[in-house]
């Protein structure tokens, strides 16, 4: 399967602590990165105005997926997925899969979020802009 920009993973996270399932969007296909979706911010990204603007707003009202309206947290991009242990991944556990796509509004709130962001390395930056108009 071909991921694409903008579309929603429900994937283990094994970079998490501890291990847990969460929702991932595919921030770009080529090579793959993804951001992770997080319930609300960490009181360090709040303290920090920097990680705070570096957040992108996703409704529940507009995703199927979600119980409760939640960030996509575009501070980090995951390498945890490559386009081969994506597939694995989904081949191997059918709880693993695409659920869906990000609404026209939750792509906007993630342009938004890497307008001034400081936390990606630049030549990655450059690439998402390219992707996330």
């Amino acid at each position: 399967m071909a991921a694409a920009v903008g579309d929603v993973f429900f994937l283990r996270c094994t970079l998490c602590n501890p291990p847990k399932d969460k929702f991932f969007v595919v921030a770009l296909a080529e090579p793959l990165k993804l951001f992770l979706i997080n319930s609300e911010m960490t009181e360090f990204q709040k303290a920090r105005p920097d990680r705070a603007m570096a957040q992108a707003e996703i409704a529940a009202a507009e995703h199927d997926f979600l119980e409760y309206d939640s960030i996509i947290g575009c501070d980090w991009l995951s390498h945890e997925y490559g386009q081969d242990t994506l597939e694995r991944a989904l081949a191997n556990d059918k709880r693993y899969r695409c659920i869906g796509r990000l609404s026209d509004a939750a792509r906007r709130s993630v342009a938004a979020a890497l307008r001034d962001n400081v936390h990606i390395p630049g030549k990655w930056l450059k690439l998402l802009k390219q992707h996330w108009p």
